[in-house]
């Protein structure tokens, strides 16, 4: 160590605030602040702090410039310790890594360095072409990606984000890809998300796992659609689609074109959650109605536990019905049309001559034979009456032989997703055959008749 030539640090006055400089020319660069007092090292030579600004610390140096007692200021501007064994080099605006013994691990040509000094102990570097991982520990380095920062909050909070073509993956801290760059980033919450058919769906890794259940490189994509209690998972391999249930049972590997959301709007998250009682097994059963496509022949399924309803159909669209609260399906099979109702129940033109949807009920006719559904396809009344008429709330009139009475339809207090019965109304059409002697209400008059009265025809 020379130590002919001393740094002599002296404090000059600017436009807008003071910095320390060394006169001797020694030390390059202004310095935000300077300790007079000093510590003495193994030669009784002089040990000062400097406040080295970029990394907002003060750092120590010899009376003879050396950093930390060992590193030449005239080799480097600037060395800052990062962690034991490990510092940051700049030279001429420019930083690296060196270890303890001056070996280079990363030439200066970063324009910036980020330390994470918990115990993976990595850093970010910044250079002309993007920015790339180096774990200090392992003394390893990354690709070099368009950006990498590490989040801080939400789900995937202390995750190492990275950004390749305008895509965004996660790294492991040993530099290693976790999740590849091929999902959508949101700053507003920080998360991923991936984009399918305009609709976005969150993804997350936890323990290593997606989701924290499934393996990463199982799938080429693999995305959750539903809620954290009701969902399933629509995957995707060389292009094609398959499915996974709640529990991630496989219920098609993929085989199909396409997975059809339920979407009347953007904000729907690309399905419904439908529950209710069923009457027959005294059981509450959720169900999400998936919809695939296989060139020109569609399946219906239950995303939920996989439940096939319907397949080879030559069409399967949702119905968002005014009349029903519940989402429920139509379909076209062999030149026949029929429903899957949200109970999971179907209806079809083989069962049924006549199916006629009113606002809570469906009216249905088999063998000359008027019966009554709830809206999500269970029986309330068999096919067994002349006709069926709507008295009040929950109650009916029905004709059978000839003879008429009341049957009044409760409502169990399980069918918790059950619609609401709405007021009937007898004021538009007062005076009418349909109303007067028919006993139809308003509204069954604009549902069945379009409003015109004398179209009138019994439900029979």
């Amino acid at each position: 160590m020379k130590k002919e030539k001393r740094i002599n640090i002296v404090k000059k006055t600017g436009a807008c605030c003071s910095y320390f400089i060394d006169t001797n020319g020694l030390l390059r660069g202004e310095w935000g602040g300077y300790e007079e007092n000093f510590l003495l090292g193994k030669n009784q030579e002089h040990i000062h702090r400097i406040y080295y600004s970029i990394y907002n610390t003060y750092i120590p140096i010899n009376e003879y410039g050396y950093f930390y007692n060992k590193f030449d200021c005239r080799v480097y501007d600037g060395i800052y310790e990062i962690t034991n064994g490990f510092y940051i080099c700049e030279k001429n605006s420019l930083f690296g890594i060196i270890d303890e013994n001056e070996n280079v691990l990363i030439p200066t040509v970063c324009r910036i360095i980020t330390t994470y000094l918990h115990e993976d102990r990595f850093i970010i570097a910044k250079i002309s072409r993007g920015k790339f991982l180096y774990n200090t520990r392992l003394m390893k380095r990354s690709k070099i990606y368009d950006d990498i920062f590490v989040i801080t909050e939400s789900m995937h909070r202390n995750s190492i984000f990275f950004q390749n073509n305008n895509k965004y993956g996660i790294l492991n801290s040993d530099c290693s890809v976790l999740l590849p760059a091929k999902y959508d980033y949101s700053k507003y919450s920080s998360k991923l998300y991936y984009t399918h058919q305009g609709l976005k769906f969150s993804i997350f890794v936890k323990n290593g796992l997606l989701y924290g259940h499934l393996p990463i490189s199982s799938y080429d994509i693999c995305f959750r659609v539903g809620n954290n209690t009701h969902h399933y998972y629509i995957t995707q391999n060389d292009g094609k689609y398959g499915l996974l249930s709640k529990n991630r049972r496989i219920i098609s590997k993929p085989f199909f074109d396409d997975i059809v959301l339920f979407r009347p709007n953007n904000i729907c998250g690309g399905y419904r959650l439908i529950s209710f009682f069923d009457i027959k097994r005294k059981i509450n059963v959720s169900i999400i109605f998936v919809i695939a496509r296989k060139n020109d022949k569609y399946w219906l399924y239950n995303g939920l536990d996989g439940t096939c309803f319907l397949e080879n159909c030559d069409n399967i669209y949702y119905n968002d019905s005014k009349y029903n609260y519940d989402l429920f399906v139509e379909f076209e099979k062999k030149g026949k049309h029929g429903f899957v109702m949200s109970g999971g129940v179907i209806l079809n033109e083989e069962d049924y001559e006549r199916i006629v949807f009113s606002k809570d009920v469906i009216y249905v006719k088999k063998n000359g034979k008027t019966g009554l559904l709830r809206n999500d396809g269970f029986e309330w009344l068999p096919c067994i009456y002349d006709s069926i008429h709507y008295v009040d709330e929950g109650i009916y009139r029905v004709s059978k032989n000839n003879k008429e009475e009341n049957i009044t339809l409760y409502k169990t207090n399980n069918n918790y997703c059950h619609p609401q019965w709405e007021s009937q109304h007898y004021y538009n059409y007062s005076g009418s055959y349909a109303q007067e002697e028919q006993g139809y209400s308003d509204e069954e008059i604009d549902t069945l008749f379009d409003g015109n009265v004398d179209a009138s025809w019994n439900i029979d």
